[in-house]
């Protein structure tokens, strides 16, 4: 999807994984990739160029940005001041790893500086993230995107969550209060402020059921008071599948704008 997806902007994903799957990926796919590291022999994470939209590659480059670190990262103290360089993986990575000195951590390079990346993305006008696998329990993070939320109207995030929503949970009622965060799961959503369970009113298409499932399981019905199926229920009930990051790149793969349909 990302290789032969036509665009004027490029796509920065943002993650606070420590792996490197996004970044095999997309090798895998022949597609550039930045983030952040310059140089040949020990690649050294540089600040600047985040900042600087002339120092970044173009539009067909994907921007891959590490807002935890990674397990090919490492701390270079033979340089003054230390700096990170990307290595060979190794579980001794230069990472923020769940601690009561975590939000600490992140207040240094080069965290900072992809903190400050992820806020001049949303400061975009009419900019749009979509979250996925992404709990919102991060601190920081919730500060820095919610505060872009609540000062800039047009932007928008888009949440997809893999567990099923409550109205109790804290997500949710962040979304309640603000109709530029929308929140999407399995069993229910909140769009525009206003929450809600998935129902299908009528049953889908044949002709479009294999690309609505892919986004949607069609094939629940409607409980009946003991608690089973009604099969003549003019209610069906459903389940979002997009909070499933397998479901997710599925239905992303049907979106690619191939050569053959272009005139």
């Amino acid at each position: 999807w990302v290789k032969e997806a036509t665009r004027i902007a490029p796509i920065e994903i943002f993650t606070t994984n420590y792996d490197i799957l996004i970044e095999r990926a997309l090798e895998l796919a022949n597609i550039p990739i930045f983030d952040g590291f310059v140089g040949a022999h020990n690649p050294f994470f540089l600040p600047d160029s985040l900042d600087r939209e002339e120092l970044l590659p173009p539009a067909n480059w994907v921007r891959r940005w590490t807002i935890h670190g990674s397990i090919n990262w490492q701390l270079d103290e033979k340089f003054r001041p230390v700096r990170i360089i990307r290595t060979q993986p190794a579980l001794t990575g230069e990472m923020i790893l769940p601690s009561h000195r975590k939000y600490d951590e992140s207040r240094k390079q080069p965290y900072t500086a992809l903190l400050d990346r992820l806020g001049q993305v949303l400061n975009r006008e009419h900019s749009l993230l979509i979250t996925c696998g992404f709990s919102f329990g991060d601190e920081h993070i919730n500060s820095l995107i919610f505060s872009v939320l609540d000062n800039r109207p047009t932007a928008n995030v888009i949440s997809l969550q893999h567990g099923e929503l409550s109205q109790d949970t804290p997500l949710v009622k962040w979304a309640l209060a603000r109709t530029n965060l929308e929140v999407i799961g399995p069993n229910a959503a909140v769009i525009s402020g206003r929450w809600g369970t998935w129902r299908l009113l009528n049953a889908v298409d044949n002709s479009t059921s294999a690309f609505m499932d892919l986004a949607f399981d069609s094939d629940a019905w409607e409980e009946t008071e003991g608690g089973e199926f009604d099969p003549n229920a003019n209610i069906r009930l459903g389940k979002m599948r997009l909070g499933d990051f397998n479901w997710f790149c599925q239905f992303l793969n049907t979106m690619r704008s191939r050569a053959e349909d272009k005139p």
